[in-house]
């Protein structure tokens, strides 16, 4: 008898992985609910399917995520904070991209967000797929909030809502009502836990007790800036909590992200290039985006501002480095504090300066219109030269924009100016240009909301050190910018 249960529990493993349909990338939505309870792999494979959502592969599929999506009567996960601190490096701020359900108040906030995504997706003829990361019960009131709502109808919810589970336990602690009530009334499939091979479950065995993998994708040697960016945040979301998890794969150092199985199965991953945990950090976390054409549509990359603010790292250019030299951390000339741990120092020219040389490219998007103050992380590494040596570069602006200061006209900004700064020991800005035609000045743009710049910047004097640029709307202090703050999320 154990050994007939075995096989029908397989068989319907196998069933489950017949899609009526494919995931249709024009109009369907991709629902990410992690219930981010007492086991922290939710926050292994949050910033493991962040990574496969910036890879050209998947970079079109539509998204929306929500963390806290556990029962209300489990109480409280014990790292909120670690949670919204890890979600806001791999999303951005709160609200665009994702929300978080953790108290009853939130809860209700956020089955509004998402009763309103998933409405307009279905009334415009496409499927919801979900991510069941957790229990069902969050699932339950949203479907039931679409069930009463005249302009939904029901026949819709059971075949083009389609919720996506892999846990067992998940099931065993969803209120009992609930889970049937989901599964009457949405397109609802079980499928393998993600802990298995495949010859066994039919779902990649996303878990595995290497200690290899989590350093080389925060590794400052990475040349996946998303990703290792990524996965430092992770650890230290991890760090306060590894000590007393009954994870006992991450406690010892593995990794855990059996909750992407069923973003994997929606998708129609591939078995033999995503199918497991070499595969994904090949792919996805220590991939170079710029042979892969990981990182954005095409392999470009492009920022988008984050409450008042772009911040792009200098080595997340796609570009040459040419005459730039990469500067990490245990290199002869790192200059401690640079973020991400990699900077970058020009080469070229001599110190007190020379032509445009090696331009680097970046490319970035604003949600509101108004004046953008440039400021660029620097240091001049003077060697004992004239202290006005080795502090400049200079820089240029693509796009629709116009000159956002009094003293200079847009033609300043559109050409390559000079512009300088940084402290001779440590980090500093480099704010001001310096041309015939603005002498002295900040550097100033007017943006225009949804429209994509290009900003590029190209080497002047010799040993001048960049670490990252920053576009801080009019509003956004100086003195708000830290080293540490993070860096905005490319989006296609």
């Amino acid at each position: 008898m154990k050994a007939l249960l075995l096989v029908f529990t397989f068989c319907l493993a196998n069933a489950a992985l017949a899609q009526d349909a494919p995931f249709n990338r024009s109009k369907d939505l991709l629902l990410l609910q992690h219930d981010m309870g007492n086991d922290p792999d939710d926050l292994n494979a949050v910033a493991v399917e962040a990574c496969m959502l910036q890879h050209p592969d998947y970079d079109d599929v539509d998204f929306y995520a929500v963390v806290g999506t556990r029962n209300l009567y489990s109480g409280h996960f014990g790292w909120i904070d670690e949670c919204r601190a890890l979600m806001a490096q791999l999303f951005g701020a709160k609200g665009p991209l994702w929300t978080d359900a953790e108290t009853e108040a939130q809860w209700a906030a956020s089955l509004d967000i998402v009763k309103g995504k998933v409405k307009t997706v279905l009334l415009n003829g496409g499927r919801v797929w979900v991510v069941e990361a957790g229990t069902s019960d969050f699932t339950r009131d949203w479907v039931n909030m679409l069930k009463n709502d005249a302009q939904v109808n029901n026949s819709l919810l059971t075949s083009h809502v389609v919720v996506v589970q892999h846990g067992f336990s998940n099931e065993k602690n969803t209120d009992p009502a609930d889970l049937t009530f989901v599964q009457n009334n949405t397109d609802y499939y079980k499928i393998g836990e993600g802990k298995l091979d495949f010859d066994r479950s039919n779902t990649p065995k996303y878990l595995s007790t290497n200690t290899d993998f989590l350093p080389a994708a925060a590794a400052a040697s990475n040349p996946n800036t998303y990703a290792r960016d990524a996965f430092q945040a992770l650890q230290t979301a991890l760090a306060p909590h590894i000590p007393t998890t009954g994870n006992t794969t991450l406690a010892n150092g593995g990794v855990d992200f059996t909750d992407t199985v069923e973003m994997w199965w929606i998708l129609g991953m591939n078995t033999t290039t995503e199918g497991s945990v070499a595969n994904v950090w090949d792919k996805f976390i220590v991939n170079d985006p710029d042979s892969s054409g990981g990182g954005g549509t095409d392999g470009e990359k492009v920022f988008q501002e984050s409450e008042g603010l772009v911040i792009m790292e200098m080595e997340s250019t796609q570009s040459p480095l040419g005459n730039w030299i990469k500067i990490e951390e245990g290199d002869t000339n790192y200059v401690s504090g640079a973020t991400g741990g990699v900077h970058l120092e020009f080469g070229g020219n001599s110190q007190t300066g020379g032509p445009a040389d090696s331009p680097l490219v970046y490319k970035f998007k604003v949600n509101q219109s108004g004046k953008y103050h440039l400021n660029m992380r620097a240091r001049k590494r003077l060697a004992g030269g004239d202290p006005d040596w080795t502090n400049d570069c200079y820089v240029r602006m693509e796009g629709n924009f116009t000159s956002g200061s009094a003293h200079y006209d847009v033609n300043v900004l559109r050409v390559d100016t000079k512009l300088y700064g940084g402290n001779e020991n440590n980090w500093g800005w480099a704010l001001k240009l310096d041309s015939a035609d603005a002498h002295r000045v900040p550097a100033i743009y007017q943006l225009v909301a949804g429209e994509t710049y290009t900003f590029i910047v190209s080497g002047r004097s010799q040993r001048f050190n960049l670490d990252r640029i920053i576009f801080r709307y009019s509003t956004v202090d100086l003195n708000d910018l830290t080293g540490t703050r993070t860096t905005c999320v490319p989006i296609r």
